[in-house]
């Protein structure tokens, strides 16, 4: 698997050198296998309306890695939701509840190294269209041209927020 670092802060680093944890301050590295936080929360929050915002720096990129590089999960097999740069560096983000109930894949192919910052805005109110209950951002501008997309029905629940596992870097 790929390593994926989330930070506090930002900065640019270039080159596929070893993440050095003393370049920005309390940033970490996850490798994606033994490395990861998790948390369950001990009681549900908003389940239909809520923003997940990191950044992160990709260090394999530019052929089929064979793995997806998860930046950020919520839930367990069958009631889960992921974000993350799949098998051929496009960013995907989907859920399942049972079943696809919302996806967005990008058409681009995140191979640049240095920081990405990526954000996903959800909100299944039935005050917001099908097509804008999930948006995904980088670097600041949001993602329309997609290779896949499914709309997500009004007042779907997702696992985040939820009492269930939420996951970084795993």
């Amino acid at each position: 698997m790929a390593l994926i670092n989330p930070l506090l802060g930002s900065n640019l680093v270039t080159g596929a050198a070893p993440f050095d944890t003393t370049l920005i301050g309390n940033s970490i590295w996850l490798d994606g296998s033994a490395d990861y936080l998790d948390r369950t929360p001990s009681s549900a929050g908003s389940t239909t309306r809520w923003i997940v915002s990191v950044w992160c720096q990709r260090n394999t990129f530019g052929v089929d890695t064979g793995s997806a590089e998860t930046i950020f999960s919520a839930g367990t097999s069958g009631n889960e939701l992921w974000l993350q740069f799949g098998t051929t560096d496009q960013l995907e983000f989907g859920i399942a509840v049972p079943g696809d109930v919302g996806k967005k894949y990008s058409s681009a192919k995140y191979r640049d190294v240095g920081w990405y910052h990526l954000c996903v805005s959800f909100d299944s109110t039935s005050t917001v269209g099908p097509a804008n209950r999930i948006r995904l951002f980088v670097n600041g501008n949001e993602i329309t041209a997609l290779s896949s997309s499914t709309n997500t029905p009004s007042g779907q629940t997702t696992p985040v927020n939820d009492a269930l596992l939420q996951r970084i870097g795993e």
